[in-house]
Formats: structure tokens, sequence, C-alpha cells
């Protein structure tokens, strides 16, 4: 794609007169100030690749980091950067002054750009825990580094945001819908619950989204598109009944009835007598209940 584009500086005088005259024909496109294809053609990737010819010094960031690293079929239409002062820049061109520690830079295919773990912590102010959880599923990046990539950038705008939603991401989601499910457990102060548990009946092994493993109790988290065909809903009624056979109570939520799961949870430990947070007159602060915030704050600089 580089060598798909000319940088008029770098240019001899008499081929600097060609290329103009060239862009007045309009069989060259000025994609940045001083930076054109050698055809009429202006991709996404033409314009990604002109903001690092014009600007060496400067970052890929955010969607369009994630996009040339990670996340290949996100849609994106603009180009953000950062490490860079752009005056007048194009309504495609989204940038910051912020200043990437070198430690959360890396470059692929020449292209600088911010580490995995910092493109997704820049997401999150957009994408909530959706950014953490596509990251984590696709390999990108471990609760340990996003963890680390936040430490060394201290004082931005909306880290209290981010810490709390990687507090949240201890348990591994690997979807929205479950994301939503822990932190509804977290919020109405159920405890002892595991994520992706491992269950073993004989010989076969199976993963529960939630397991309380001392009620014996499983909880399932269904996509709308969660039984794509036949065979998918007839191995998902095996499971379950060899679960059920096994001793395990199954209750499933989809979106829609989400908000159903704490209530019917009480109702089941009544049931079974045990004890639960409705018991608890004054339960004690959990100190791994992070505290509420507000809405995510923009993303913003830090020092």
């Amino acid at each position: 794609m580089r060598d798909q584009l000319v940088l008029r500086s770098q240019l001899s005088q008499p081929e600097r007169v060609r290329l103009d005259y060239l862009a007045r024909r309009g069989r060259r496109r000025r994609i940045l100030p001083g930076v054109y294809s050698i055809d009429d053609h202006e991709t996404w990737l033409h314009r990604v690749h002109a903001c690092q010819l014009r600007f060496p010094r400067a970052v890929l960031c955010g969607p369009t980091a994630a996009k040339l690293q990670f996340w290949d079929d996100l849609d994106v239409n603009e180009v953000h950067l950062t490490g860079a002062r752009v005056d007048k820049p194009p309504d495609w061109l989204k940038h910051s002054r912020a200043v990437v520690p070198p430690q959360l830079r890396t470059e692929r295919e020449l292209l600088a750009m911010t580490t995995p773990e910092l493109t997704v912590l820049d997401l999150i102010p957009t994408m909530g825990g959706k950014a953490i959880d596509e990251g984590l599923r696709r390999k990108a990046v471990t609760l340990s580094g996003l963890h680390e990539a936040l430490r060394l950038t201290p004082g931005r705008s909306g880290n209290q945001s981010r810490l709390r939603l990687l507090e949240e991401s201890r348990e591994n989601p690997w979807s929205e819908l479950e994301r939503q499910g822990h932190a509804l457990l977290r919020k109405h102060r159920f405890r002892h619950w595991r994520g992706n548990y491992r269950i073993q009946v004989g010989w076969e092994v199976f993963y529960a989204d939630v397991a309380i493993p001392d009620l014996k109790l499983l909880i399932e988290f269904d996509g709308w598109r969660y039984h794509r065909s036949k065979e998918d809903l007839a191995r998902d009624i095996r499971r379950q009944n060899t679960l059920v056979l096994a001793g395990w109570t199954v209750l499933r939520y989809c979106v829609a009835t989400l908000e159903d799961m704490p209530d019917q949870i009480r109702r089941y430990q009544r049931r079974l007598g045990a004890p639960g947070p409705s018991d608890d007159r004054n339960p004690p602060p959990d100190a791994s209940i992070p505290p509420e915030v507000g809405d995510w704050d923009d993303l913003g600089e830090w020092s």
C-alpha cells in the first residue's frame, strides 16, 4: 500500500511539477496535504498509510488500531491518530495530541500503532465491556496485560470506568450478555458463584456460563442466535438433560429475561433453605465489587 502513495516533499522539482499537473487532470488524488495516491483511488487503507507518511511520529489508535491488529471485521471508516498536531483535518481524520508511552507502542507493516492492550482500553469509552470481551475472545490481550496498560496510563479521563470493567472481567465473560449477567450477580451481592465453570459427568466435560456449586445451580445465558441449527438444539437438549440427571438445576436467560435472574435465584435458595443475600439485613461491603460510576467519560489524554 505504501508504494501506491507519493509524498510530495520527497520529489525533485520536475517531479513535483508533473505531480501537480496530474493532480489537476484528476489522475492523482490528494489524500492529505502533500500526500497523493498514484492513481485516482482513495480507500480506507490509503488514508491510513497517508497519515503515517504525513505524520511519521504519530501513532494509530482506537478503532483504527483494532481493525489493523485483531478485529478485522470491525466497521471503521475513520482514521484515529494520536501524537500529532493536525491543522484543518479532513472529516475522516480523528486526532489528539496525547503521547503514547513507549511500552505501549508497536509497529505492524510499517504502521506505528498502540499495542492491543492500549487499543482495547481506548475503545472502552465508546464500546464499554464489549471491547474487553472481543480482545479476550480473539486472544489479542490478557487481563494482566490490560491492567498493566492501565497502570502505565494514569490520569486519563474514564480510567475509573476502565478499572471497574476490568475488575468485572475477572471471570472472563465471552459475550455481552454474560458480562451483563455477571454484573447483575455482583450488583445483588451473590457470592460463591463461578464463571465458565467446568463440570465432568462420567467421561463428558461441560462448561457452564455460571455455576453456584454449593446450590448445584447452573445459569446459562443464551443469545438470540444461540441455536443456529437443529444439530445445535439437539446437542443443547442432550447436554442439559445430562446435567439435570447428574443433580444440577439449570436456569436459562436471554436479554429479555435477564432481570428475572436475581429474584429467581433467591426463590431457589429459599426452596433449599440455603442462606443468600436476602438473608443479610445489613450485608458488609464487598471489596471485590468496584464502586458504581456514571457513564463512560470521553477518551482523554494521559499525563
